[in-house]
């Protein structure tokens, strides 16, 4: 199953990298056969600092409308 994570203010906070629970979290749920896709309003380079190495090959999109605001409430969380 695909899952979709916005990053700022969601996962992670401040701009501050990703916890080491959520790490961990999202680590089980790559295991487990899940895909898992960031989003964000931020570029994808001012991604790369916040998540670690290893999840740097994942699929990454920058979500804006057409007026470049952040889409907001575009993540649903599935919890199994």
């Amino acid at each position: 199953m695909k899952m979709v994570f916005d990053l700022d203010g969601t996962i992670c906070f401040s701009g501050k990298p990703l916890s080491s629970k959520m790490i961990q979290a999202l680590d089980f749920l790559v295991n487990d056969g899940h895909e898992i896709i960031f989003a964000s309003a931020r570029p994808i380079r001012d991604l790369l600092p916040i998540i670690p190495e290893h999840m740097h090959s994942y699929s990454m999109e920058q979500v804006h409308n057409e007026e470049k605001r952040v889409v907001e409430k575009i993540i649903i969380f599935l919890i199994l």
